[in-house]
This record gives structure tokens, C-alpha cells and sequence, in this order.
């Protein structure tokens, strides 16, 4: 886990650390994405979820599959990222753009 510093504009919440998970992306142009996404991107709160795991960061989702089952917003953010067409480092992803998604160790 490192430190990283985003604005989340829908809900007003300044974080300032991350429950980074390593994925890895397939887009349904069939190219794959390997990086990081942050479960602490969106609230669960918004979707009624009050599981608290720690007093410090507050109430997050556990499991990748929740950023994609249960998370409303439409994007998201794949940081620390390695694409075979990109060299960029950050991309935003349309979620109706994924095939498929694999936590990765």
C-alpha cells in the first residue's frame, strides 16, 4: 500500500491513502490492462453498505468484484498500469468497456 492523493468530484471525500488491489483488465477490443485500482474510489455507504474495517479509513470495499457489482460510478482508474498499446501510467476505463477483471497477487 502506498500513498496516493484523489478528489472523488461525486462524493466531495479527499482520500488520502488507498486499499490498492493488482488486477489484471481484458477490454472488449480483446487488449489487456495490468495495474492498480483503488477500493477506496467510491463510498458503499451510497449503495447502503455500513461494514466498518477501519476507523481510519472509514467504511471501503473488500473485494474487487464489489468496485463492479455494487459501485455506481461508471469509470474506473487503473494506476501503476502496463498496457502493450499505451505507455501511460494512469488509465480511466469505461466499465461497459471490461470483459473481464482478475485480482492478481
Amino acid at each position: 500500500m502506498g500513498e496516493l492523493q484523489s478528489y472523488n468530484y461525486a462524493h466531495n471525500i479527499f482520500y488520502k491513502k488507498i486499499e490498492a488491489r493488482k488486477v489484471a483488465i481484458k477490454l472488449m477490443d480483446g487488449s489487456i490492462l495490468k495495474g492498480k485500482i483503488n477500493l477506496l474510489a467510491e463510498s458503499p455507504q451510497d449503495c447502503g453498505l455500513i461494514d466498518k474495517h477501519d476507523s481510519d479509513m472509514g467504511i471501503f470495499y473488500q473485494r474487487v468484484s464489489d468496485l463492479f457489482t455494487v459501485g455506481k460510478n461508471p469509470f474506473i482508474v487503473v494506476f501503476d498500469a502496463v498496457a502493450d498499446w499505451d505507455d501511460s501510467k494512469v488509465f480511466i476505463i469505461n466499465k461497459k468497456n471490461i470483459s473481464w477483471v482478475v485480482p492478481q497477487d
